[in-house]
C-alpha cells in the first residue's frame, strides 16, 4: 500500500506534464504562425496580433498556474512525486518532439 500512492502521483504528474506540454506547444505554434504570416506578406508583424497570440492563448497561463502551484506546494511529500512525473513527461515529450521534427526535416530534404 505504501507504493501505491507514489505510483499514482507519478501517473497523475505524467498526465499533468502532458497537458502542460501540449498547451505550451500550441502556444508556441500560434506565435510562430503569426510571425510567419507577417513574413510571408512582406509586411511587419502586427503588434496587436502578436500580443493576442501571446496573451490570450492558454499556454502561458497554464504554465504560470502550474509553476505557482509548484512553488507553493513543493515542500509537501506528495508534490515531489507529482512534479517528478510532470518533469519526466515534459522531458520525454520534448525529446520525442525534437526527434520527430528532425526525422521529418531529413525526409523533406531527401524527397526534393
Amino acid at each position: 500500500m505504501e507504493t501505491l500512492l507514489p505510483v499514482g502521483l507519478i501517473i497523475a504528474g505524467v498526465v499533468l506534464g502532458a497537458f502542460v506540454f501540449s498547451r505550451v506547444g500550441h502556444w508556441l505554434v500560434g506565435i510562430n504562425a503569426v510571425v510567419k504570416r507577417g513574413r510571408n506578406a512582406d509586411c511587419k508583424v502586427s503588434v496587436g496580433a502578436l500580443l493576442t497570440a501571446v496573451l490570450l492563448a492558454s499556454g502561458p497561463w497554464v504554465l504560470l498556474a502550474v509553476t505557482i502551484l509548484g512553488f507553493n506546494t513543493i515542500d509537501q511529500v506528495w508534490a515531489q512525486w507529482l512534479f517528478a512525473g510532470a518533469a519526466a513527461a515534459i522531458l520525454g515529450f520534448g525529446v520525442l518532439t525534437i526527434y520527430l521534427a528532425r526525422k521529418a526535416a531529413s525526409k523533406g530534404k531527401h524527397a526534393a
